[in-house]
């Protein structure tokens, strides 16, 4: 391999060479390896410290988030199987965007056998978005039903950690199963709070108007978590009805849920939340919500364009 291509063994001899900080132009030249270059690096991987293995993935995670067209999922995927559960953890958070069904059965496996409860918690937490594939049918019946089962099995498994419970929870919950539905409503009632916060985030995410009572109810509770989430939700469920109070919640006394509010009504879209949107642009003192509110704007005009709707003004 190295006497074919030279430049990625003397780019992997600069990344392990622990005396130098890493660079932004290195990492970057770790996107889209080709099989060759990626069974260089699982050898190259090996001989590193804990730590600088810890850092490159960890960089790498930024660096994908700030650039999308940088692409490391190859990379993740082979650092998920570290043997540093931290290493692991961070390789399975930088897969945020890969749909790979192939993953599917790792990702099981780290949910429930991992040693480390961080990388189950955060395993777990990544099948959300095949639980959303399946419920597409983007997904093979025999993996959505696998799926469904496993994450079922460690929400109802009350001898485990709330954390984890929760974000099993949060990824069925695309699923329209009863069983699913069930699930949500148990958690909303639960004494734990953590486990009321992911209902009602769930709620959104199962994206039935069955809730649509609930998450009304949530929009005004006391409690800035289950604000946040309802207003999350409201905006996936995308029913004009929630507009009003959304707007109102555009001068909540909390900044995240200023901004999941304005969010979630460019998520909704229509005259009245862009109307709502307006009227709170021109009134507003905060430089930070005006900008929130420009690009909620700018996302419903874009919206409309795409779909082929007049761009009309608020006034109009």
């Amino acid at each position: 391999m190295s006497q074919e291509n030279p430049e990625i063994s003397e780019l992997f001899e600069r990344l392990a060479d622990e005396n130098t900080s890493l660079k932004h132009t290195d990492l970057a030249l770790l996107s889209d390896l080709n099989n060759q270059e990626i069974a260089a690096f699982k050898d190259f991987w090996t001989g590193m410290s804990p730590e600088r293995r810890l850092d490159i993935v960890s960089r790498l995670g930024e660096l994908a988030e700030d650039d999308v067209s940088l692409d490391f999922d190859s990379i993740f995927v082979r650092t998920m199987r570290d043997p540093n559960p931290e290493v692991r953890a961070k390789s399975v958070d930088g897969l945020w965007e890969c749909n790979r069904p192939s993953l599917v059965d790792h990702l099981l496996s780290l949910s429930s056998e991992d040693p480390s409860m961080e990388v189950r918690i955060a395993a777990t937490a990544a099948l959300g978005r095949y639980s959303m594939m399946g419920e597409f049918g983007q997904l093979p019946e025999k993996t959505s039903q696998l799926l469904q089962t496993s994450l079922l099995a460690i929400f109802k498994n009350t001898n485990l950690p709330v954390e984890l419970r929760r974000r099993a929870l949060e990824s069925v919950s695309p699923f329209g199963q009863p069983q699913v539905i069930t699930a949500i409503s148990q958690a909303h009632n639960s004494p734990e709070h953590l486990l009321r916060v992911g209902a009602v985030y769930a709620m959104g995410q199962n994206a039935s108007d069955q809730w649509e009572s609930v998450i009304t109810s949530e929009l005004n509770n006391d409690n800035n978590d289950l604000r946040y989430e309802a207003a999350v939700a409201a905006g996936e469920l995308g029913l004009e009805r929630f507009i009003p109070k959304l707007v109102s919640m555009i001068e909540d006394p909390d900044m995240e849920v200023q901004l999941a509010s304005i969010q979630a009504l460019a998520k909704i879209g229509g005259q009245d939340a862009k109307k709502g949107l307006t009227e709170n642009l021109e009134s507003t003192s905060s430089q930070a919500i005006r900008e929130m509110i420009t690009t909620a704007l700018t996302d419903i005009e874009a919206d409309e364009s795409a779909a082929g709707m007049p761009a009309i003004s608020p006034e109009e």
